[in-house]
């Protein structure tokens, strides 16, 4: 789970949010870019769209600013200097790939106290979206409110140092046993100084740093 929608005041969203087809927040603008899922369905717009969430929507969270359209990188606008400029911070990111049967959730730790949590900029951002195989994706909510919920406890490093309370999330969950045959499994090993390229093994424990 990462969190959700932008929010104001009592936690009122600022765009389109729908639950189990219970529709809520307030209507969509060109400001707005609503990710939405059905029975067998999913699609991301782009923030410009005015059309709302489609008919057969069931759960429906909305970002601002899009970062990926159609496959490529949006410029950032830089006359939000926070919310998408040249600053670095805290990230919550959505994608979806072309064929939309792909989706991409990406939390960037940023404001930090540790070492090396900076953040990324909406173009940093946009770019590792594009990486990673999403054709179209919008930032959600970032700054304290970003955070990641993974296997029953957090795994990202929020600013404020720990959670803090939102309006919404977007949650996803599998059935089934066994491993995903959708999500690769890495070797927790290789060779200092690069690749098959000689020097110490360096393995890695499951959540583990090494420098």
């Amino acid at each position: 789970a990462v969190n959700g929608d932008f929010f104001e005041g009592s936690f009122n969203v600022l765009g389109p949010a729908m639950h189990a087809g219970q529709a809520w927040g307030r209507a969509d603008t060109n400001e707005m870019a609503v990710v939405a899922f059905g029975a067998g369905r999913a699609d991301l717009d782009w923030h410009g769209a005015t059309g709302g969430p489609p008919a057969w929507a069931q759960e429906v969270v909305s970002g601002h600013w899009s970062l990926v359209v159609d496959g490529k990188a949006v410029p950032a606008d830089y006359s939000e200097p926070v919310l998408c400029g040249t600053q670095r911070h805290p990230r919550t990111t959505v994608g979806m790939s072309a064929d939309r049967r792909k989706l991409i959730l990406v939390v960037a730790d940023g404001r930090h106290p540790e070492v090396g949590r900076v953040g990324l900029t909406c173009d940093e951002m946009a770019n590792l979206m594009l990486e990673l195989g999403a054709a179209d994706a919008v930032g959600l909510d970032g700054g304290g409110s970003s955070a990641m919920w993974l296997g029953g406890g957090l795994v990202s490093h929020p600013s404020d140092a720990s959670e803090r309370t939102v309006a919404n999330h977007l949650g996803v969950y599998a059935t089934g046993t066994g491993p995903s045959p959708q999500c690769p499994v890495y070797a927790s090993s290789y060779t200092a100084g690069g690749f098959g390229g000689g020097g110490a093994v360096v393995t890695a424990a499951p959540g583990a740093v090494v420098p």
